[in-house]
């Protein structure tokens, strides 16, 4: 037996709720303080991250990222 098909209303009803939803959430985000913060934590906001690798000494000459688009 073959099961029913959404009904496209109940699709885009639910397609708007969870977009409502979703932007209240985005709005009210504050970043958590940890419980243990250190004298540089201050310094670091999602606009001014750490320019640099976290190990300078760990870092791979020969390396390449495949994260993201690829173009077939």
């Amino acid at each position: 037996m073959l099961a029913k098909k959404p009904a496209p209303i109940r699709v885009a009803l639910l397609c708007i709720c969870t977009l409502i939803t979703s932007t209240g959430r985005a709005a009210d985000w504050q970043p958590k303080t940890a419980p243990l913060m250190t004298r540089w934590a201050a310094d670091v906001t999602p606009q001014n991250v750490h320019p640099e690798y976290p190990r300078p000494q760990m870092v791979r000459e020969q390396w390449l990222n495949l994260n993201g688009l690829w173009d077939y």
